[in-house]
């Protein structure tokens, strides 16, 4: 590793999606720009992220009155990019599904209908469920959401970074690197650096997670937000599809602290209710343990953290979906920098190293 101090305009830690979408934007205003990650290009939080942008409306199971205007905006700021219209250039990343289903097993009656009209205020539409296979009888709406390849989408945003990315780590204060702003956009990570900033104890909260990933004889297109109870906070079940393997996160995925043979009995039984069309025979359960890290209660928006202090900003997309609306926070927040003389132009020897997705590798 080489350790000779690096002098750029912005020293960004970490290599997620966060941390590339923002150095992007940097390199776009002609920033000089160091991308710090002593692990693989991915990370681990956004390596573990099922793909979904959404526009907010599973929000409105638990809560009727539920809305963001900054997460209903980004399905289409998305598409643009996809499109080649956007802030950032994501031209060829596959979408894996144009729409994710929402299904409710148990609602009849005026609680079908309450839920029905629920999301329809929303951008979504009232679907056949016994027509659309795997599910069973019940709720199936399709919502204006859609699934972005993951693993593709770091490729992509990566690529244009690939002599800026560095794997050391970033630590104000030291002689490693010299950058007039130091971005925190490394997760989990952002705790200690954000104590070591100044911006105080309890910036952070974490969840642990257990997600579930079930290897299937014969692949299953499934992309679906599931429940089995009427007006959840959170579905019971998100799955997306990934070849033969599906890929389980939800409300499930908290079942973390139980042994892991209750919550795969929990997963067959959703599965049972909600996807009957499923074939678990000869099915293979793997667990990925990951801790999402997000602004802690008393820093928490509706949307997308920033917050800068110093020549330090902290930040947190809070979701996938929310980056671009990350984008907007921090750009305002560097106000007018300007490109700095003599900066690093990055190294044309550097090799990326990208993690796996836990559906091809679980642990």
């Amino acid at each position: 590793m080489d350790c000779k101090p690096l002098r750029v305009d912005v020293a960004v830690a970490g290599a997620g999606v966060a941390g590339l979408w923002l150095a992007n934007l940097l390199v776009e205003r002609g920033l000089s720009v160091a991308v710090c990650d002593p692990g693989p290009v991915g990370g681990r939080q956004t390596i573990a992220s099922q793909g979904i942008i959404h526009s907010g409306v599973k929000y409105a199971l638990g809560d009727a009155s539920w809305r963001s205007s900054a997460l209903e905006a980004m399905p289409d700021r998305w598409r643009a990019c996809l499109a080649g219209r956007g802030e950032i250039d994501l031209r060829g990343v596959p979408v894996h599904a144009e729409h994710v289903h929402l299904f409710s097993a148990t609602t009849g009656g005026k609680a079908r209908t309450a839920l029905a009209s629920r999301l329809l205020a929303a951008r979504s539409r009232r679907l056949a469920a016994e027509q659309v296979p795997p599910f069973g009888r019940g709720l199936l709406m399709a919502l204006d959401d859609f699934v972005i390849d993951v693993p593709a989408l770091i490729r992509r945003l990566a690529n244009p970074l690939a002599t800026r990315v560095v794997r050391r780590r970033v630590q104000p204060g030291d002689e490693d690197i010299d950058a007039s702003v130091f971005l925190f956009a490394a997760g989990a990570g952002n705790e200690a650096l954000a104590a070591r900033a100044g911006f105080g104890n309890g910036t952070m909260q974490r969840r642990p997670l257990r997600q579930v990933v079930v290897r299937l004889r014969t692949a299953v297109p499934l992309f679906a937000h599931c429940l089995s109870a009427t007006f959840a906070t959170e579905p019971d079940m998100t799955i997306t599809s990934h070849g033969s393997a599906l890929y389980i996160g939800g409300e499930v995925a908290g079942d973390g602290a139980r042994p892991f043979g209750e919550q795969v009995e929990r997963v067959r039984r959703l599965l049972a209710e909600t996807c009957p069309g499923v074939d678990l025979r000869g099915a293979e359960f793997h667990a990925f343990a990951i801790d999402r890290a997000e602004p802690a209660h008393s820093r928490a928006r509706r949307g997308a953290f920033a917050e800068r202090r110093g020549n330090c900003i902290l930040c947190w997309p809070v979701k996938l979906a929310l980056v671009p609306r990350l984008g907007d926070l921090v750009v305002g927040l560097l106000g007018d920098l300007q490109p700095r003389s003599e900066a690093w132009r990055g190294d044309s020897a550097a090799q990326l190293r990208f993690a796996e997705p836990p559906w091809q590798c679980p642990c």
